[in-house]
Formats: C-alpha cells, sequence, structure tokens
C-alpha cells in the first residue's frame, strides 16, 4: 500500500528564532500573497542568503479545486 500524502521536502531540520513582530507581519503578508506556508518563505529567505537553492515554494500549484459545499 502507497503512503498517501505530500511529497516529502527532503533532509530538513527545526529551527526556532524570534525574529522582530514587522519581520514577521512581512513574511507573513508575503506567504500569504504567495499562497505558501510562512515557514517556507522563511526557509527560502535563508537558502537565498547562503547560496543554496530552495524549489519547494516554487512547486506548481495547479492541483484541481474541489467545490466542497456545506451543509
Amino acid at each position: 500500500m502507497s503512503k498517501i500524502g505530500r511529497p516529502s521536502k527532503g533532509d530538513r531540520t527545526v529551527f526556532y528564532t524570534r525574529p522582530p513582530t514587522a519581520v514577521v507581519e512581512q513574511l507573513k503578508a508575503e506567504a500569504a500573497r504567495r499562497g505558501l506556508p510562512a515557514a517556507d518563505v522563511a526557509a527560502e529567505i535563508l537558502c537565498a542568503h547562503y547560496g543554496q537553492d530552495y524549489p519547494y515554494s516554487r512547486v506548481a500549484r495547479d492541483q484541481e479545486v474541489l467545490d466542497l459545499k456545506t451543509a
């Protein structure tokens, strides 16, 4: 039986930080505009700073949208 769920993003480590609130708000706003998790945007920024590629925020998001109706 195959595993169901999103594909792995590879070897990653949880990393906590406490940036200034204004920076977090900007990051969250950018993530919302792009339809991405804030953690992916933060990882993308860190990778760009250190010259690493972070392809996970460029994944095509053209999945079919299901029309869910509420009762």
